[in-house]
């Protein structure tokens, strides 16, 4: 599995992806990035199984994405490339959090009719090193929960989510220039030293 990692914030100017924002990427995420844990994850209460769709979105709105939203990284795997099954998944890492809230806020909770499909994307949130929820997203950006008990119901569609998540992977399928970056500074001549 080839994997990749948008920990930071560097803008790519002129890359604006369907939700109007500039696309964010970075520098490997390590474990010790991370930092030690925070004792937190383990106050976070594990996904629940629902019988019907209302009841998945009543949990979703109330338990779930308020997990989420504690979660400091999401792992984004891609099976699909347009309409190509991968020869194997493609994986990246999100640890910045302007990224993690944009991915939240496209997470979009709403009775919707659910289609049939195959999941292009599987994001894995996670708090410290503690995996608190998974997300299965279609190309259309139908998305819900993955459990392992119960079905997985449709929590919402929303297709800025998937046009997003595939703007991330454009942007670490390539290297930064320093248009994309910005030029660094390191003349000391110029620093204002007052």
């Amino acid at each position: 599995m080839r994997r990749t990692s948008l920990a930071g914030l560097i803008a790519f100017p002129g890359l604006v992806c369907a939700v109007g924002a500039f696309l964010l990427a970075s520098s490997v995420l390590r474990a010790e990035d991370i930092g030690p844990p925070t004792g937190e994850a383990e106050t976070i209460p594990p996904p629940k199984a629902a019988e019907t769709q209302d009841e998945a979105i009543k949990l979703a709105k109330e338990v779930d994405l308020p997990a989420i939203a504690k979660a400091n990284r999401v792992v984004i795997t891609r099976f699909f490339d347009g309409d190509e099954v991968l020869p194997e998944p493609e994986e990246i890492t999100v640890g910045a959090l302007a990224t993690l809230k944009q991915i939240r806020e496209a997470l979009i909770v709403e009775k919707t009719e659910p289609s049939s499909g195959e999941n292009k994307y599987e994001l894995t949130f996670y708090l410290d090193d503690k995996p608190i929820r998974e997300i299965w997203v279609y190309d259309n950006g139908e998305w819900g929960l993955t459990l392992n008990q119960g079905p997985d119901w449709t929590l919402g569609r929303n297709q800025k989510l998937a046009d997003f998540i595939q703007g991330l992977f454009e942007v670490a399928e390539k290297p930064p220039t320093s248009e994309s970056v910005g030029e660094l500074d390191l003349d000391d001549e110029n620093d204002d030293a007052d």
